[in-house]
């Protein structure tokens, strides 16, 4: 997925078609929190809140997941529709760590795919993961 345009100054923008879906995807700065005190927060929280995009799809870093998770809960309550992208899971794995994302998708109902996006693995599995989500009702249940 390359970058095609910008929806503003830091975030790109590009499509990927799967199947009879396609999908345009806004890729926002990264970041820990949606609080806007600093740039990349307030262009990602504003990103957010005004476009109301379909789907978010939050890539979280395996090797620094407790960072994360803050951010993760604010998702939930903006986003009826969340897929978590856990990046990196080969460097988590070398500092020893062992994360059991079906055991964390469980806890936070919301499909968690491991990825290492470095190596173009896991991308069919979160493709299949986002197209699922997709189609699930615009209300989450708990």
């Amino acid at each position: 997925m390359s970058a095609t345009g910008r929806a503003n100054d830091r975030a790109k923008t590009g499509s990927v078609r799967r199947g009879n879906l396609t999908m345009n995807i806004v890729d926002l700065p990264g970041t820990y929190s949606l609080t806007a005190n600093s740039a990349e927060e307030q262009i990602a929280r504003d990103y957010l809140v005004k476009e109301n995009p379909d789907l978010v799809v939050a890539v979280l870093n395996a090797a620094s997941l407790e960072r994360n998770l803050y951010l993760v809960a604010e998702l939930i309550e903006l986003s009826p529709r969340l897929v978590i992208a856990l990046n990196m899971m080969d460097v988590a794995r070398q500092q020893g760590m062992k994360i059991d994302a079906e055991a964390l998708a469980k806890e936070l109902n919301i499909p968690v795919i491991p990825i290492i996006a470095s190596k173009n693995q896991g991308l069919d599995e979160l493709l299949a993961a986002i197209e699922q989500e997709y189609n699930q009702p615009r209300v989450r249940g708990n």
